[in-house]
């Protein structure tokens, strides 16, 4: 999970270049239906899930030492 908040965190200052770019050429995605990724509901989910984690694989530290 350590890993997970870290590409969260990243992703958070520097997404991916070809979403982006298809926000700024004004693209919408292409989803028929349902909760689209990114909604407030799912990031508040994924935050949960993250805050609730007390799994390190071994060897790794998840900070809460």
């Amino acid at each position: 999970m350590p890993q997970l908040r870290a590409f969260s965190e990243y992703f958070e200052e520097h997404p991916p270049l070809h979403l982006v770019v298809a926000a700024l050429a004004g693209v919408k995605p292409r989803r028929s239906g349902g909760e689209q990724i990114g909604s407030a509901t799912t990031m508040a989910a994924f935050e949960a899930l993250l805050a609730n984690s007390t799994v390190a694989p071994q060897g790794v530290s998840d900070g809460r030492s």
